[in-house]
C-alpha cells in the first residue's frame, strides 16, 4: 500500500498544477471573446467575470480527462528519468501495482468527471443563458454604451453617448431619437443620468441642460424647447428565454429525445469520463523511458495519441449527429481501438520486464 501510495500522491500532485495551466490558457482565449461581447454592448462589464467562472466550470469536463492523461505521463516519467521505477523492478515490485494504483485513482476522477459531464456543465450553460437573456431584458444590464446607439428599454428610444464616467454614473454629450404619439422627437443633452423613481420602482434617463426638437424642420408646428432636466421613462424589457443550445439542455431531455444531434451530445458527455479512465491506462505504459534516449519522446507519443484519440471522437461525434452512424453505434467503437491500444502497450511493457527480480537473478549464479 505504501508504492500505491506514493505513485497517488505523486500523479495528484502533478494533476494539480496540470489542471491551472491549462485552465489558465483555456480561458485565455474565453476571457478575449466575453470582453469583446461586453466591449460591443452585449452585456454590461460586471457580467464579465460572472461568465468566465461558469465558463471554468463548464469546461472542467474537458480540462479533467486531459490534465489527469498528462499528470500521469509526467509523474510516471519523472520517476522513470529519476530511475526509481526500475529500482521498484528489480526488487520484484510488479507493474500490476502501479496499474492498480493509477486505475484506482483513474476511477475517482471518472467519477469527478461523470458528475460535471452529465450535470455541472449543461447547468451552469444553462444558467450562463439566463444572465444573458436578463442582461438583454434589463435597461440596467444593458447599459448605455459610449459610442453606440442604445435602445433604452422596451422599444424605448435611441440614445447616443459619447462618454460616462463609471464612479458618479453621469453621461455626458446625449442624443435621443424618439417618436411620442406618433409625432417625432429629437433630445440633445449636455449630461445626463439613469434614476429610479423610489415611490413607484420605475427607471427614468433624467436629461440635462438640452434642448428638445419636436416635429419636422420647415413644417408648421416645429418647435425647439430648451429644458434645464427632462425624464424619458424607461420600460424594463420583458425577460424571454432564449433556444438553449445542446450543451445547456440536461442530460435526461437528451436521453428521451429522438433527435441525431441531442443523441450525439448525449455519448459526448458518456464519453469524458470513460476516456478520462482510459487515457490513465494508457499513459501507464506510455510514460515508460529511457533516460538515454530523453523524456521527451515519450511525451511527444502521448501528445500524438491523445490527438488522433480526440479527433476520432470529434469524427464520430459528427457522424452520429448526421445520421450516417446510428446513434445505438455511439462512440463505442473509437473506445474499443483505445482498449486495443493500450493492450498492445501494456504486452510491449511486460515483454521488456525481467521475468525475476533482480536479487533474485543475482543470488541464482
Amino acid at each position: 500500500m505504501i508504492l500505491e501510495r506514493y505513485i497517488v500522491r505523486e500523479v495528484a500532485h502533478t494533476l494539480t498544477g496540470v489542471v491551472v495551466i491549462l485552465t489558465l490558457i483555456v480561458l485565455s482565449g474565453s476571457f478575449l471573446k466575453i470582453l469583446a461581447s461586453a466591449i460591443e454592448g452585449d452585456y454590461p462589464a460586471h457580467l464579465v467575470f460572472s461568465l468566465l467562472g461558469l465558463e471554468a466550470v463548464g469546461k472542467l469536463m474537458f480540462i479533467l480527462p486531459l490534465s489527469f492523461y498528462f499528470a500521469i505521463l509526467l509523474a510516471l516519467g519523472r520517476l522513470y528519468n529519476d530511475s526509481e521505477m526500475t529500482a521498484m523492478y528489480a526488487c520484484g515490485v510488479e507493474p500490476r501495482r502501479v496499474y492498480q494504483a493509477v486505475a484506482g485513482l483513474g476511477l475517482s476522477v471518472a467519477v469527478v468527471v461523470a458528475f460535471f459531464s452529465l450535470y455541472m456543465t449543461p447547468y451552469v450553460e444553462d444558467l450562463s443563458q439566463q444572465l444573458l437573456d436578463r442582461a438583454k431584458a434589463s435597461v440596467e444590464l444593458k447599459g448605455l454604451v459610449p459610442g453606440h446607439f442604445n435602445e433604452a428599454g422596451n422599444k424605448g428610444p435611441l440614445v447616443y453617448v459619447e462618454s460616462h464616467d463609471e464612479e458618479s454614473g453621469v453621461y455626458t454629450n446625449l442624443f435621443a431619437h424618439a417618436r411620442v404619439n406618433g409625432q417625432l422627437q429629437l433630445l440633445s443633452a449636455r449630461q445626463g443620468y439613469q434614476h429610479i423613481d423610489p415611490k413607484h420602482g420605475e427607471r427614468y434617463l433624467v436629461l440635462t441642460d438640452g434642448y428638445r426638437y419636436e416635429g419636422q424642420p420647415g413644417e408648421d408646428g416645429f418647435r425647439i424647447i430648451q429644458f434645464k432636466t427632462h425624464g424619458i421613462r424607461i420600460e424594463e424589457r420583458e425577460v424571454v428565454a432564449s433556444e438553449r443550445p445542446r450543451d445547456a439542455l440536461t442530460t435526461l431531455s437528451l436521453w428521451h429525445s429522438n433527435d441525431n444531434g441531442d443523441k450525439a451530445e448525449l455519448h459526448w458527455r458518456i464519453t469524458m469520463p470513460i476516456s478520462a479512465f482510459l487515457l490513465a491506462l494508457l499513459a501507464v505504459p506510455l510514460s515508460k523511458s529511457d533516460p538515454r534516449k530523453g523524456k521527451n519522446l515519450k511525451l511527444f507519443t502521448g501528445v500524438l495519441a491523445y490527438f488522433i484519440y480526440s479527433n476520432l471522437l470529434t469524427v464520430g461525434r459528427s457522424w452520429i449527429a448526421s445520421g450516417e452512424v446510428p446513434h445505438q453505434f455511439g462512440l463505442w467503437w473509437v473506445h474499443g481501438l483505445l482498449l486495443v491500444l493500450i493492450w498492445l502497450s501494456i504486452r510491449s511493457q511486460n515483454s521488456l520486464k525481467p521475468s525475476r527480480p533482480l536479487w533474485r537473478r543475482v543470488g541464482a549464479r
